[in-house]
């Protein structure tokens, strides 16, 4: 039994020395890789710690930076001087309805890809060039792009829009069946279940 312990003790130990010797964190890296140009695009400024949001009724909700459920960060790996992927993220928890909203964006050798999360339940993930989307694992939902769109006299830029009206039986109660974000802005508009919208005020 000791000699079984040993060798699970040896595996683990060398486990962890090779995720120690093939990953680092930091600006020091450097190669061709990573999250690529169309999906760059799409990297909230961290620097917005908080924004408001107002509803069909006039509510208004302020979302503010989150680290409870995911971090904001900027991650990088890479062997020696030559980086192979990219994570960079932001999240968002609104003080009055409750929401969780997150967006990553991955990138390796393969392809790019962009993960928007709604509170915890609901996960659409879309991969960029390929044109691919899917909620829960469920392929068949509806991604537009453009772009400008005006929200509350704002002008926006880079702007995509998911559409999940055709599986919104298969959705959280508070998840929008329509999500619009604007580039480094990150989320400006949403559409809930029951038909009310919230638009981003600057």
């Amino acid at each position: 039994m000791k000699h079984i312990q040993s060798k699970i003790n040896i595996l683990v130990l060398s486990f962890i020395t090779a995720v120690l010797m093939f990953t680092s964190c930091g600006d020091d890296l450097e190669g061709t890789f990573l999250i690529n140009d169309e999906a760059s695009v799409f990297k909230t400024d961290t620097t917005i710690y908080s924004f408001q949001m107002i509803d069909s009724h006039g509510i208004t909700d302020e979302f503010y930076q989150s680290n409870i459920w995911y971090s904001t960060h900027n991650y990088m790996s890479g062997w020696g001087d030559e980086a192979w992927y990219e994570s960079y993220g932001t999240a968002y928890e609104s003080a009055l309805n409750n929401y969780f909203f997150m967006i990553v964006l991955r990138g390796d050798i393969d392809y790019s890809n962009m993960e928007i999360e709604w509170n915890q339940t609901d996960r659409i993930n879309y991969r960029f060039g390929e044109q691919y989307l899917d909620l829960n694992g469920s392929a068949g939902l509806i991604i537009l792009t453009y772009d400008t769109l005006t929200v509350n006299e704002i002008l926006y830029h880079d702007i995509m829009e998911i559409n999940l009206m055709g599986s919104a039986d298969e959705i959280g109660a508070n998840t929008p069946v329509k999500t619009w974000i604007s580039g480094s802005t990150g989320l400006i508009m949403f559409e809930r279940k029951d038909g009310i919208i919230s638009k981003r005020v600057q």
